[in-house]
């Protein structure tokens, strides 16, 4: 037993010799505190959110825009579809054509019947 208990004894003086010497670890101090941080990262969420805005804001004056271009195309084919259809009218409407279109029709021209209306 004296012999277990030089031996438990021994253990334990060599040990601490064996300790390998450790250096005290730094504390890592961040660049910025906590509430520089907390600054920063309210200034990029407000950053975020302005440039969603504005590209939001972008994207309705696109279509905006585009409707605009388009009901503008319509506008000047009904113009022109109205110019067409008023020279037909005007085409139409001259005694010339009025008495051919008679005369296909079957209908004779009458002096007596006719008034002048101005």
């Amino acid at each position: 037993m004296a012999a277990l208990a030089r031996q438990q004894v021994q253990r334990q003086v060599e040990q601490p010799q064996r300790l390998i010497k450790t250096k005290p670890q730094k504390l890592r101090k961040s660049f910025f505190s906590f509430r520089e941080l907390v600054v920063i990262g309210l200034c990029s969420v407000a950053f975020l959110f302005a440039v969603s805005s504005i590209i939001q804001t972008q994207s309705n004056v696109f279509s905006v825009n585009s409707e605009n271009v388009s009901l503008q195309n319509q506008i000047e084919e009904q113009k022109k579809m109205n110019k067409d259809l008023s020279d037909q009218v005007r085409e139409l409407s001259m005694p010339e054509t009025v008495i051919a279109k008679a005369n296909q029709l079957g209908l004779s021209l009458n002096d007596n019947n006719v008034k002048v209306v101005r």
